[in-house]
């Protein structure tokens, strides 16, 4: 940072930060903060895990990231994020580490695919899914000039069920394995052990 090693992202509230000698008003109550996971389904990315990357120059795809729905960017860039509904776009939404108080420094942009999935999260038809948790699996890619999610191909609502996440199948990639076990063992060989 600046030339050297330094700190970023420190967004937090006063009882987030320590001073040496110095009383802060409300800094032994604790404060929830990001849950810091590695990108898989059991343990997702926060948004600000992915924020406080750098943007990155290819995709990294099935990254999951769980986070509140807080917006939407209804042009080109991410200084114009909104946070107050109605949506005037289906394309995208935002989501962050917490359901308000946020701004275009710590919300993390989600392209919302054409089908389905946009279909079911975007703002403009479904208001009602605004301020919901949702965790989503998609591509970590550059999106509107920062570090973002893009061909998001599965999504949940926090506590509305839903199948259990899985990764999903690699694309554009020529088949490794075919077995159907119908008639034969396909070329494979039976080893029996002892559990």
């Amino acid at each position: 940072y600046m030339g050297t090693y330094g700190v970023t992202g420190n967004t937090g509230t006063a009882p987030e930060f320590r001073l040496e000698g110095v009383d802060v008003p409300g800094a032994d109550e604790p404060t929830p903060g990001p849950v810091m996971g590695d990108g898989t389904a059991e343990n997702p990315y926060s948004p600000s895990q992915i924020i406080m990357t750098s943007k990155p120059s290819g995709a990294t795809p099935n990254v999951y990231v769980k986070g509140y729905i807080v917006g939407f960017i209804p042009d080109m860039s991410i200084s114009e994020a909104q946070f107050a509904l109605p949506s005037t776009t289906k394309t995208n939404m935002l989501i962050a580490d917490t359901p308000d108080g946020n701004t275009s420094a710590t919300v993390l942009p989600i392209a919302l695919p054409s089908g389905s999935v946009r279909d079911e999260l975007n703002l403009q038809d479904h208001p009602e899914n605004f301020g919901k948790l949702v965790t989503l699996c998609g591509s970590y890619e550059a999106y509107f000039g920062v570090a973002g999610i893009k061909s998001v191909s599965w999504y949940q609502f926090d506590g509305e069920g839903g199948d259990t996440p899985v990764t999903p199948p690699a694309t554009g990639g020529s088949e490794l394995l075919n077995a159907t076990f119908t008639g034969s063992q396909d070329g494979f060989t039976i080893e029996n052990g002892t559990l």
